[in-house]
Parts: structure tokens; sequence; C-alpha cells
């Protein structure tokens, strides 16, 4: 998925209308530049491919413990889970 999702990239930077639409594609993956809610519209410095990517590493890491966790091994579904929060917390 995520190698359809970058051929299928315009390299366009995005453009955010309203402030529903940024926190959507920017806030909930913490990829703000700035703790301030820019003026809109808002041209993001990414294309709508970083967003989209975002949702698909965060869609199979949540299904990969949610299958991990229903074999009952709650020690190995814990350290998964915490590196899964990691992963979609930090922004380099």
């Amino acid at each position: 998925l995520i190698a359809e999702a970058v051929a299928a990239d315009k390299f366009e930077q995005m453009l955010m209308k309203k402030e529903y639409e940024y926190s959507m594609n920017v806030l909930s993956f913490q990829i703000q530049t700035s703790d301030i809610i820019p003026a809109f519209p808002y041209v993001a410095p990414f294309s709508s491919t970083v967003p989209d990517c975002c949702r698909i590493v965060r869609s199979f890491i949540e299904d990969s413990v949610s299958f991990m966790s229903y074999g009952g091994q709650l020690e190995f579904y814990e350290v998964v889970k915490k590196y899964s929060v990691r992963s979609l917390v930090r922004v380099n």
C-alpha cells in the first residue's frame, strides 16, 4: 500500500482550506511544524501522500497489535503496543 501511495504521488503541496482538514491530516499525526494553528487556506510543506502513508502505517500497527493480542501473549502484546505508540508519536 505504501508503494502504491508513493507511486500515485503528484508531489504537489497539500492545500487545506479548513481547520478540520488540518486536524485530520497534520495534528492527528503530530507532523506540524509549529504549535500555532495556521491561517487558512494552509499550504503544507508536503504532499497528501504524507498523511496517507501515516494512515497506512497506523492501520498496519493497529491491526498487528490486535492480531497479536488475540493469542493471549500479553507480555509480547505490551511490548508491541509500547513501540507502536512510539513510532506513531516520533517526529524527526
